[in-house]
């Protein structure tokens, strides 16, 4: 995955970067060198594909549990 320099605000981007599934580029040149890189670093390549699987597949489901969580606690009811 890749994502431009301003991601600060967005947890699932830190997320992912520090897992090592995303990567930040400037521009569609970084992007290039970047694929062109995991062209050469097969494994490189198939451990950033790893890790996006791993945190997706460990956050499946976050929707249905925030929902859940402000149902259970009647936060709508509240406004």
């Amino acid at each position: 995955m890749f994502h431009g320099p301003i991601y600060h605000k967005f947890k699932e981007a830190k997320d992912l970067q520090d897992e090592g599934a995303a990567y930040v580029v400037a521009d569609a040149d970084g992007m290039y060198q970047q694929v062109i890189q995991w062209q050469e670093d097969r494994i490189g390549y198939n451990a950033a594909c790893i890790s996006a699987r791993k945190y997706v597949t460990s956050n499946t489901g976050a929707t249905d549990k925030i929902l859940a969580y402000i149902e259970g606690n009647e936060l709508l009811s509240r406004l």
